[in-house]
């Protein structure tokens, strides 16, 4: 059940109340309620459909320097009471972070319409399983190599609030609808795979079919591999390939891991390193992507340079490593770290 935005605040606000008439400095409590539904295919036909509701309530408690962060799954008074006296109990035992300056204080945050579209929300089991025949058919069509369809498919509906004892008070509401597609082809004793996928907050926007042309074609077009020579190439990285590598780069963006002495950009930062067109930026609020408004300390997001006309110029800050370095957090707090979106 969506609790809604006035009752996800009040749940909240009580939170870090509670917390702080226990004697708590600073407070934070992050509410994140999700429900989900998949539908699996494997060997070209359904064979899982599941769906999941799950609510975590997160506390973050401050006494001077020291913190503590704890967690809970329901939002019962018992269990509210619990995590706030097992927040201050954590909190006093805890070792004082001489870095810690302050939780962040409010900022506007951005109006971004099209996070949340009905349309997702209410997509039933019969109208995921409709779009997995599509799916499949699609493939099945390219060539008669086409041996098998598998993948996932899942819609959802996502609420997030944060408060903090500051005066942040944010909360949004989203949908997201994913699909994952891998083809297998075969041609005597060769085997060839493909694969494609697509994300949206509308259900709508997926294209199904071509989702599946895409898969098998790649399949049919991998069968018969020939070996080439070791050597240098030069090679066109489609976006799954771009995206791959960006994602095991991404922790290297990360100001703790720079001021850790543990990122890549620590000998190259103002250095240039690339060619002169590539240019790479972060920007959560971007619709063309899966934006979100703010991130998971309700500090608004903020599009960041990270790397310009080929040299390294940005990092991704949290209040944390922001205060570090007397900087703003520039909206991509994680549960750990901060991390590009």
């Amino acid at each position: 059940m969506i609790l809604g935005k006035e009752t996800c605040l009040e749940i909240a606000n009580k939170i870090v109340k509670g917390a702080l008439n226990a004697g708590a400095t600073q407070v934070e409590v992050a509410i994140m309620n999700n429900r989900s539904y998949l539908t699996r295919f494997a060997n070209s036909v359904i064979h899982q459909n599941v769906g999941e509701r799950t609510i975590n309530v997160m506390l973050r408690t401050v006494l001077g320097k020291k913190i503590s962060s704890v967690m809970a799954n329901d939002i019962s008074e018992e269990t509210i009471q619990n995590l706030i006296q097992t927040g201050l109990k954590l909190a006093k035992i805890a070792e004082e972070n001489p870095d810690f300056v302050s939780l962040p204080e409010p900022e506007p945050i951005p109006r971004i319409t099209g996070l949340y579209v009905r349309d997702t929300a209410e997509c039933t089991a019969k109208r995921r399983a409709e779009m997995v025949k599509e799916i499949i058919d699609s493939a099945h069509s390219i060539s008669k190599n086409v041996d098998s369809v598998s993948g996932a498919l899942t819609t959802s509906t996502s609420e997030y609030c944060i408060v903090n004892s500051l005066g942040i008070n944010a909360y949004t509401k989203l949908t997201a609808a994913d699909v994952n597609v891998t083809v297998i082809a075969k041609d005597g004793d060769s085997e060839g795979f493909g694969y494609s996928e697509g994300i949206s907050r509308n259900v709508k926007t997926l294209d199904p079919k071509a989702l599946g042309i895409e898969a098998a074609e790649r399949a049919v077009k991998s069968l018969h591999p020939v070996l080439i020579e070791p050597g240098e190439y030069e090679v066109i990285l489609e976006p799954y390939a771009v995206q791959t590598a960006l994602a095991y780069t991404a922790q290297g963006f990360s100001a703790e891991a720079y001021q850790n002495g543990m990122s890549f950009m620590n000998d190259v930062m103002g250095k240039k390193v690339m060619s002169e067109n590539f240019n790479l930026w972060d920007d959560g609020t971007d619709k063309t992507g899966m934006a979100v408004p703010f991130d998971a300390e309700g500090v608004p997001k903020k599009k960041v340079v990270l790397i310009e006309n080929g040299v390294p110029k940005g990092l991704v800050y949290d209040s944390f490593t922001a205060h570090k370095e007397g900087k703003k957090s520039t909206g991509h707090s994680g549960r750990f770290a901060p991390m590009p979106s």
